[in-house]
């Protein structure tokens, strides 16, 4: 049994309801971890990139029906798929379009969720490249040397009705997965990138980025990523709370592990 230096992904995960909400939408994934109940502190997990490992995000759409199982079926179906084969950048988005049209098959078989939404972000890693893909507004970010770098695209326009419903930033949705009362296609973003020791990504829901601007983001970054999430959901409590938050931080790291059969993923409470 010999070691050798390989890759792995340290990421630490939290979801809460915030404060004015009385349930969480939000459901997050990584590796085969879903998350939706609400946690005091962050989770965390060390996966090693021999295979593709996701980290996803998803946003049940208020004032529409059945948020949480609109967020959760997203993500229980891009896990499933994400589990088939590792992704191009072209399965990948057949896969998104799939997911979407599940949610209104999902309608279609349960009438009272119907007009359910959810956005969906999220980073799918493998030995040697990163894909980055979003619909709707939850949002991924690069870190680097502090700087917080927007990477997804925002589907959403402004309402003008931010002074009227008490927030910082009202918008309507202009594409998510459901949500819409006919079956919709969406066009997903996408990016691939390099990956590469020391890269740093931030998946969130928009209960932290309808809070915090990027500095306020890039003044919570601490070297280790449970830190980072906890002072990110402080300070989102802090200036209100007023949605659900959803924070997951992926650290690509360097280390040594024994190449011999080993568990997915080591996890802390």
């Amino acid at each position: 049994m010999t070691r050798s230096a390989t890759l792995s992904l340290r990421v630490a995960a939290l979801t809460h309801v915030g404060l004015r909400r009385d349930s969480n939408e939000d459901c997050i994934a990584v590796g085969d971890r879903i998350l939706s109940e609400p946690m005091d502190k962050a989770w965390v997990t060390v996966q090693t990139l021999d295979s593709a490992c996701a980290c996803l995000v998803a946003d049940g759409m208020g004032g529409h029906p059945a948020g949480e199982i609109a967020s959760r079926t997203a993500i229980e179906a891009m896990l499933g798929g994400l589990a088939r084969a590792e992704p191009e950048a072209a399965s990948l988005q057949n896969l998104l379009r799939e997911t979407n049209r599940f949610l209104f098959a999902e309608m279609a078989r349960c009438p009272r969720w119907y007009g359910m939404g959810t956005t969906l972000a999220g980073i799918v890693t493998g030995h040697e490249r990163l894909l980055a893909f979003n619909v709707g507004d939850s949002r991924i970010y690069r870190i680097e040397q502090g700087v917080v770098e927007q990477l997804s695209v925002d589907d959403s326009e402004p309402t003008g009705l931010g002074f009227a419903f008490r927030s910082p930033a009202a918008r309507v949705l202009s594409q998510c997965l459901g949500g819409f009362p006919d079956s919709t296609e969406i066009s997903p973003h996408l990016i691939e990138l390099a990956v590469r020791a020391g890269n740093r990504y931030l998946i969130c829901s928009d209960g932290l980025s309808d809070m915090l601007s990027d500095a306020a983001m890039g003044s919570c970054v601490d070297p280790d990523p449970v830190r980072t999430v906890e002072a990110l959901f402080a300070l989102a409590m802090d200036a209100g709370g007023i949605d659900n938050i959803s924070i997951v931080l992926a650290d690509i790291e360097r280390s040594s592990l024994h190449r011999c059969p080993a568990p997915n993923g080591s996890e802390t409470p």
